[in-house]
């Protein structure tokens, strides 16, 4: 995506290190994703699993309290019904003379027994017909309990009757009855001890590691709570807990080391508040109880899962800056041997094959390196060579035009002047053949300066005399002196020139290149047509165009007008005469100042030729190769 100049893609991927750090940030947050994702959902699990243990354990272990509880009460009451004072007492009769001081020392042992529990409310004493003959609270005496539960169940066996809301006390007690049986098993009566739910109470209100939410609690077989909650105020015998624990709990009663306790992984059910809570259960048979240790969903894992989604969240940045780490480290140490590689081969792109690299990383890179070194070694040498030749050539293509040159002046004089019958009158065959002898004398006498002009160039020879001038007038005079050639060809040379800026320039230079571009017009142009010879001010360069109508250029043959002997024409016998350097001596001229020539055009329908020059001439020129050159891309866009 580029927008406003910027691309991302590049400033993403432009660069091989950054390639390499993204494919391990990628392959690393995939990795860690994963994992991070299996373990958090392995850790959920887990925290699940442990909060539902921890429930079930402290149900387990509240449940054996409850059950000594009960076993222990159960132990006292026996006891006390095997109490040898109090089967005397039952044994006397009321009128005997020892008896009130038998129920006195009964009373008095009860009394004491109330004192030292720490939850007995009080202890009665009933008659084999049900009715209280002795009491720790003297107010029970003489009140009949024959229909009391705790009297006709506890005939025969301990019995304790469920918990149970007493108006008269105000409290709220479970009652531990046994019977009294004398030596030859003779029923007697009845001891019963009451005790207060407190006991109970102490049991499960005891709130360690349940946090703010977390409960213990009991329900009666009838699904009431006989033990305080956490969140309402009494719900003894009020509070109905109908929950998916409590129907679990009761349906999957059993006697198996007295109690159950249930358990089901992360079971969610609703509290009997309303709200989603996790829990565990005991069953007790004895008194057909359930205990239930419960905490709201949101306590038990939320924060839990929370610190894991932020743990999560910490390790998986810890990972990526770890991938990222690893993954710079790792791309410096491949993009940088690479980088190597690069500048290296920028610099023997720029014809420098001295440069050497210093990789040794022992891998494939190390024997790139190696490698790249002995081809540049290779080049250098093979380069080296070159230039020998260029200069060989350069040097033998200046000294033979111009050992050649030498003879052409006086053969031409020579053929000048037996011409005009300085040797004596010629006849008309011999003055034709003369003709011919001296027009192709004065043609090979044409392509010999060429090659001396290919010579300068490439050579950096080419001299240049810059003056201060404007050019408008030098091109104008081109233009009328160019009228002359080819003059049956009837072509108008049409000039547009801006205004020209004085600067210092060769201009007969210039007018070499002008001169040279609009001979070719004219040759490929059709009769009666014209020639735009234009020059404009662009920045700080001039450029010229010179515009024909001709037959124009094959796209294929565009990029190769300007290389040395070619020309469009291209058959045994071509139309036009011409040894095809001039357009590679006006590519050189230009070049040497630093200035551009190319070309656009369209077979048939003309071309338009361009160059442009500098107003700050260069006096120290270069050499630029033209023969035996590698064609260049005629049609780029000129430097601004």
């Amino acid at each position: 995506m580029k927008k406003h100049g910027f691309d991302l893609k590049k400033a993403l991927f432009g660069k091989l290190n950054r390639k390499i750090i993204i494919m391990f940030a990628i392959v690393a947050i995939a990795l860690t994703g994963i994992s991070i994702y299996t373990s958090y959902n392995h850790s959920k699990v887990i925290v699940e699993e442990t909060v539902m243990h921890y429930l079930e354990t402290t149900a387990d272990s509240r449940t054996n309290h409850v059950v000594t509880l009960l076993q222990a009460e159960k132990e006292s009451v026996g006891q006390m019904a095997e109490s040898i004072v109090i089967k005397r007492l039952l044994q006397a009769k009321t009128g005997e003379s020892d008896f009130d001081q038998k129920l006195a020392d009964v009373s008095e042992r009860l009394e004491n027994t109330v004192k030292v529990g720490e939850y007995v409310e009080s202890i009665l004493v009933l008659d084999k017909n049900g009715m209280i003959i002795a009491s720790s609270n003297k107010e029970d005496i003489g009140t009949d309990k024959s229909g009391d539960p705790h009297f006709f169940e506890a005939k025969k066996e301990i019995f304790i009757k469920d918990a149970y809301f007493s108006s008269d006390r105000n409290s709220s007690g479970m009652d531990f009855s046994a019977p009294i049986f004398d030596n030859e098993g003779k029923f007697l009566g009845v001891v019963v001890e009451r005790v207060s739910t407190k006991s109970l109470n102490q049991i499960t209100t005891d709130r360690t590691g349940f946090g703010e939410t977390g409960e213990v609690y009991i329900v009666n077989k009838y699904g009431y709570m006989i033990t305080p909650s956490r969140f309402q105020k009494d719900t003894f015998l009020k509070q109905r807990v109908d929950t998916e624990n409590a129907k679990n709990c009761f349906s999957t009663e059993t006697t198996t080391e007295g109690y159950y306790t249930g358990y089901k992984p992360a079971a969610v059910s609703n509290g009997y508040r309303k709200v989603q809570v996790v829990g565990a259960w005991a069953y007790i048979p004895e008194m057909q109880w359930c205990l239930l240790a419960e905490i709201d969903k949101t306590q038990a894992f939320d924060p839990a899962i929370k610190q894991l989604g932020v743990f999560a969240v910490v390790m998986f940045a810890i990972m990526i800056f770890a991938a990222v780490l690893a993954g710079s480290l790792i791309a410096k140490s491949i993009s940088k041997p690479v980088e190597q590689l690069q500048g290296a081969a920028e610099q023997m792109k720029k014809g420098n094959f001295d440069v050497m690299l210093d990789i040794k990383t022992g891998d494939e890179l190390g024997k790139l390196g190696t490698a790249f070194n002995e081809t540049a070694k290779s080049l250098g040498q093979v380069q080296k060579e070159h230039r020998q030749l260029e200069r060989a050539k350069t040097e033998f293509l200046s000294i033979t035009s111009h050992e050649l040159r030498s003879p052409m002046t006086p053969m031409k004089a020579q053929l000048q002047m037996l011409k005009k019958s300085y040797f004596g009158k010629l006849n008309k065959k011999q003055t034709e053949a003369v003709d011919i002898v001296l027009r192709n004398t004065s043609r090979l006498d044409s392509i010999i300066m060429d090659f001396l002009e290919i010579s300068r160039i490439e050579a950096a020879r080419l001299k240049f005399r810059f003056v201060k001038t404007s050019l408008t007038g030098h091109i104008k005079r081109l233009a009328d002196e160019m009228q002359g050639f080819l003059p049956e060809k009837n072509i108008e040379i049409v000039i547009k020139i801006a205004k020209m800026p004085v600067i210092k320039v060769d201009p007969d230079r210039v007018m070499q290149v002008l001169r040279n571009l609009i001979n070719n017009a004219k040759k490929f142009s059709p009769k009666n047509s014209k020639i735009i010879v234009s020059a404009k001010l662009k920045g700080n360069r001039i450029q010229f165009n010179v515009k024909d109508q001709g037959s124009g250029i094959a796209k294929e043959n565009k990029a190769r007008v300007f290389e040395p002997f070619f020309q469009e024409e291209q058959t045994m016998y071509r139309k036009h005469t011409g040894t095809g350097l001039g357009l590679s001596i006006c590519k050189g001229i230009v070049e040497s100042q630093k200035g551009n020539i190319w070309v656009k055009s369209t077979l048939g329908k003309g071309s338009t030729f361009s160059f442009t020059l500098p107003l700050t001439p260069v006096k120290k020129t270069k050499p630029i190769k033209l023969l035996f050159s590698p064609p260049e891309n005629i049609e780029k866009k000129p430097e601004k």
